[in-house]
């Protein structure tokens, strides 16, 4: 385990302040801003502990308004919107300074069968052996990488990713809005299904405003593609049996009926 994956499993256990209500603090780096992946995992925690445990997250959506300040904790406000014969609805408000940074609502229910469908695995992906991560990449080319790039590759960090494109980082060339990675924790994550979807909510965040920017012949490290993502949206969530390596496309929802079966969950993630 190391010490970012402890740190990790650390903020995602929130302080109850009251009925509804909770608080989660920020992991002490020198961040200028609440990681998004951060608040979304959090905000579904606060919600999770509002649900009868039986209940499992099988969706969630997101809006961010305004940049988290790492400083000072967040208080997570929960609305029990409905507890209902099969489905739990939650809404949850972020806030700090007194006001929202970020909204999140989900959907709960039992496992059930069900339909169910997952793309295949690309062919075309090679295995995550033959990869380099994120700081070999940065060993090996590090002089060619954006210092934007370097910084965040150099922080320890509880998801390692090894990217299978690497003209993105670099080129000016409009590509395809797609990339393919394979992904996971830096540790192991506890046989406990609400930290597991905790955990894939957290890296949930990761390498999506990359991937939008691809269309606009501009890396995403640069100052003409500061942009902020303000909706995120998880569909069909499945728990997360082993993080030893999970691949992720970025391109469209594994989409499936009431509930998957446990092979299914098995399977690795893939996401659009």
């Amino acid at each position: 385990m190391t010490a970012a994956m402890d740190e990790l499993l650390s903020i995602l256990d929130l302080e109850q302040l009251e009925h509804n209500l909770y608080r989660g603090r920020s992991p002490k780096l020198d961040w200028q801003r609440v990681f998004g992946g951060q608040t979304i995992a959090q905000a579904l925690v606060a919600a999770q502990r509002t649900v009868e445990p039986e209940r499992h997250v099988h969706s969630l959506h997101g809006y961010f308004m305004r940049p988290g300040d790492t400083k000072v904790p967040i208080v997570y406000e929960v609305d029990r919107i409905r507890d209902g014969g099969s489905f739990t609805t939650r809404r949850v408000v972020a806030i700090q300074h007194g006001q929202a940074i970020f909204s999140l609502e989900a959907s709960f229910q039992q496992d059930e069968v069900g339909l169910e469908h997952q793309l295949p695995m690309p062919r075309d992906v090679p295995p995550p052996d033959s990869l380099l991560s994120q700081r070999e990449l940065l060993g090996k080319f590090g002089e060619a990488v954006p210092d934007g790039i370097k910084r965040y590759w150099e922080r320890d960090r509880p998801i390692e990713m090894k990217p299978v494109m690497l003209e993105h980082y670099t080129s000016r060339e409009k590509l395809e809005p797609q990339q393919n990675i394979w992904i996971r924790t830096t540790g192991p994550v506890p046989a406990d299904r609400g930290i597991q979807a905790a955990v894939l909510a957290y890296l949930s965040d990761m390498t999506l405003l990359d991937t939008s920017t691809l269309r606009t012949a501009a890396p995403f490290s640069t100052a003409t593609s500061r942009r902020r993502a303000s909706t995120m949206r998880c569909g069909s969530i499945a728990a997360i049996r082993s993080m030893t390596g999970s691949y992720t496309r970025r391109t469209a929802p594994r989409r499936r009926g009431r509930a998957a079966s446990p092979a299914a969950r098995c399977l690795p993630a893939t996401a659009r």
